[in-house]
């Protein structure tokens, strides 16, 4: 995943990094990984780390307000903290937290900055058909993100000798390849935090940071759409589900 990639990137000898994960899905070497257990739970593991100088800390996951709680208590005790939440874009973590009973000023205090993601099937380069989309639907993404002139669309093929998997034996010509990560990242700067505290609306605060330079999911979902890397059909849904 995109996190453990970072802490992959980060860690070394030279830091020390800590974990509290509910399950250790993947070990990285030089971070010290740590099992949340009924009897050690995110209360008491947070007290624990409070008194060991980490330079990062992984929360696998805020999941309850116990989990919400404790990373908010180690960031504001200077600590880099890394987490994961499941939210619809980078700005439902203001939302998220909220609904944990995080006061705004809190969230406003201890948050950097967050990224969403999503993995969409990537398109076989080799055997990719070229096709023209519902006209409609085109009329929609412009609204969003004109494409450039000349574009080509392009939907899944047929399949070919670069596409093959093999499953139980039996070769399949997919007219896929791979994953494709879309991101939206979201960073929080002073009038950001100025907004988080005054509790203006979702909204609100994505036109704010869309004016600082924030690219939206739709927006880098479409973008790969023009460069042929997905289908257009592959995230026109969840392109227009995440819009306010």
């Amino acid at each position: 995943t995109t996190i453990l990639s970072f802490l992959h990137e980060l860690a070394g000898p030279e830091k020390k990094i800590i974990t509290a994960e509910d399950p250790i899905e993947r070990r990285i070497p030089y971070v010290n990984h740590v099992q949340v257990t009924e009897k050690a739970g995110y209360a008491e593991l947070s007290r624990t780390y409070m008194r060991q100088d980490a330079d990062i800390i992984f929360i696998g996951e805020i999941r309850d307000a116990e989990s919400a709680i404790t990373s908010v208590q180690l960031a504001q005790t200077g600590h880099l903290v890394l987490t994961t939440l499941h939210t619809r874009d980078s700005i439902g973590v203001i939302a998220r937290m909220k609904a944990f009973d995080i006061h705004p000023n809190f969230i406003a205090d201890t948050l950097i900055g967050s990224l969403a993601q999503r993995l969409v099937l990537g398109l076989c380069h080799h055997c990719k058909q070229e096709y023209h989309p519902d006209p409609r639907i085109l009329k929609n993404c412009e609204r969003i993100l004109p494409p450039p002139d000349g574009v080509k669309f392009y939907k899944e093929g047929p399949g070919c000798d670069q596409c093959i998997e093999v499953v139980n034996g039996e070769v399949i010509m997919k007219g896929s390849s791979g994953l494709v990560p879309i991101f939206e990242l979201f960073v929080v700067d002073s009038e950001i935090q100025e907004a988080i505290n005054r509790e203006q609306s979702r909204m609100e605060i994505r036109e704010l940071s869309r004016k600082r330079g924030m690219t939206t999911l739709a927006e880098e979902a479409l973008l790969r759409v023009y460069q042929g890397y997905i289908d257009l059909a592959s995230v026109y849904g969840s392109v227009f589900s995440n819009r306010d």
